[in-house]
């Protein structure tokens, strides 16, 4: 695996870049804004597999849930009981103090900033991705993942998390696999990516008449600032009016994607038929 992280500033470009894959795995790759830095992700001096990361701002951010980075080194930290035996696959929450992670096997866990607690999802199927939003005025937060065994048959779930339990939500009314979900604010769209792109809106469900591509992740930085990619190098922009497509490689599969103020981070595997030959990452500055 590779990751990314940036601290973004002007002096971004808008630029295609390609890393080759070795054995020294897995990595992080830092962008300062003029070039990019290898860090070498370890644990207890052995590395092993991260799929997610998660950066509240340059000093605190978070690989899986078991290394933090401070802005100078990668700090270990003790893995509990209530996270063995599962791969997280995201991460999502308001500070270190208070943050969420959901895998494999229906996993769901909540950190408040000194130990781990188990939240019951009803489910086993794996939970690909999670989003939320805290409402300061009102005090209110939503958390929301999605629930989908990519590839094989079984049921496909959205799931509100409150408290202690994973509830089914908003009348989820397809089967089509899910991979990723975001909104902003209780009168936000709710976006739901995976076999196609779907909105939640007005109280009703609808498929967006897009590109036929798997969709891997989706992120906003506002109601009319989405951006989603996928399979065959796969990007759809959202500017609250229009939805934008392009199609930059047959080659490409885009996994991950963040995007702040005026830059976007794509990151993602250039193929040779079955064969993964090298990482590809993306900075776009409007």
């Amino acid at each position: 695996y590779i990751f990314i992280f940036f601290f973004f500033n002007d002096t971004a470009t808008t630029e295609i870049y390609t890393l080759s894959l070795h054995d020294a795995l897995p990595i992080s790759v830092h962008w300062d804004g003029s070039k990019w830095e290898l860090k070498k992700i370890t644990y207890k001096g052995s590395t092993w597999p991260i799929q997610t990361i998660f950066a509240f701002n340059g000093n605190d951010i978070w690989f899986s849930a078991f290394v933090r980075y401070n802005g100078n080194k990668f700090i270990e930290l003790p893995i509990p009981d209530v996270l063995i035996g599962w791969k997280v696959n995201k991460i999502w929450g308001t500070s270190s103090n208070d943050l969420y992670i959901v895998g494999n096997g229906g996993n769901i866990a909540r950190y408040n900033g000194t130990s781990w607690q188990k939240i019951e999802s009803g489910t086993t199927t794996n939970l690909n991705d999670i989003w939320g939003y805290y409402d300061r005025f009102n005090n209110n937060l939503s958390v929301m993942t999605v629930a989908s065994n990519i590839l094989q048959h079984g049921e496909t779930r959205l799931l509100a998390v409150s408290g202690n339990t994973a509830k089914d939500t908003l009348n989820w009314p397809y089967s089509n696999w899910l991979n990723g979900i975001w909104f902003k604010g209780k009168y936000s769209p709710i976006y739901i990516c995976g076999s196609g792109i779907k909105e939640y809106k007005q109280g009703e469900w609808k498929q967006l008449n897009l590109p036929n591509y798997f969709t891997r992740n989706i992120r906003g930085s506002d109601v009319n600032d989405v951006v989603a990619v996928g399979d065959f190098g796969f990007i759809t922009h959202f500017n609250g009016v229009n939805w934008h497509s392009e199609n930059l490689s047959n080659n490409y599969v885009f996994s991950s994607v963040a995007i702040k103020n005026n830059t976007v981070a794509i990151a993602g595997l250039s193929t040779s038929g079955i064969v993964v030959s090298s990482a590809i990452l993306i900075i776009g500055k409007r």
